[in-house]
């Protein structure tokens, strides 16, 4: 137990360095603090990986008691190497990085440790598409809000004639509305079929506990709130700031539909 709390210790400690050495490099071009931060970062995904393969193996076939914060902040992570390395964006770089780095911190200083109260579960192909879906989908609504984060930002910046290094960084107004709401499609099918899938399993194993649990509850609205996002969207014709704020509001719930599944029967998602 002493091993694994220093390992996630280092974890935070090493991303939150990535960071520095980012935005260190976002202010002043500086080659040294970029590289220190990729390979910093590259050092967080590669420790995750492992630990996700090492969990993964020790309880296969029964359902894995990986962390979901952990698959969570992975992929984020490995999004944000996609934008530094690939499309050579890095604003999108670093504030991905930063809702990853929040959220592990959260959960890794705060809500570590709650029991998990239910047996260990058999797992199925049901449960694996179930997992996998809402991971997708939570990683979509990330970028998406993200994208809405930098959009109102750089919308902000335009309007007060603020020009800076980090509005000449950033993609068109009309690019990251079309990554926002695009993400946002990508989004809502992947967690509705994951959210029926999870549920016709829970009335199999949980029965009616699976209505009252705090994580299926807080899906359900997440997914509500971010289809009246896009509904509103497509129906009513909300655009520019107005759509981008809402998007940035519903990540905290998202976010907190994500922390919930330590106070939940299904504490793997």
């Amino acid at each position: 137990m002493l091993a694994e709390r220093w390992l996630y210790d280092f974890l935070i400690y090493a991303y939150m360095l990535s960071l520095l050495f980012g935005f260190a490099g976002l202010m002043k071009p500086n080659p040294r603090a970029t590289v220190a931060s990729s390979a910093l970062l590259f050092m967080v995904w590669g420790i995750e990986l492992s630990l996700i393969a090492m969990e993964t193996w020790r309880t296969w076939p029964q359902i894995s008691e990986i962390d979901p914060i952990l698959l969570y902040t992975w992929a984020l992570i490995s999004f944000a190497l996609y934008y530094q390395h690939i499309v050579k964006l890095d604003i999108f770089f670093m504030t991905i990085s930063s809702v990853g780095l929040i959220v592990l911190a959260i959960q890794l200083f705060f809500v570590r440790g709650v029991p998990f109260q239910k047996e260990v579960i058999m797992v199925s192909e049901l449960i694996f598409v179930h997992i996998s879906l809402a991971i997708i989908g939570y990683v979509a609504f990330s970028l998406s809000s993200i994208s809405a984060f930098l959009y109102y930002i750089a919308s902000f910046l335009l309007k007060k004639k603020q020009w800076n290094r980090f509005l000449t960084q950033l993609p068109s107004l009309g690019s990251l509305q079309r990554f926002s709401t695009g993400s946002l499609i990508v989004g809502l099918p992947c967690l509705a079929v994951s959210l029926l899938l999870g549920g016709i399993w829970a009335i199999q194993v949980v029965q009616p506990s699976v209505w009252i649990d705090p994580k299926m509850i807080a899906s359900l609205l997440t997914l509500i709130v971010y289809s009246l996002i896009l509904w509103q969207w497509r129906r009513i014709g909300w655009q520019g700031k107005r759509l981008a704020w809402w998007n940035v509001v519903a990540i905290l719930v998202m976010i907190g539909n994500v922390l919930l599944s330590r106070w939940s029967f299904h504490h793997w998602v």
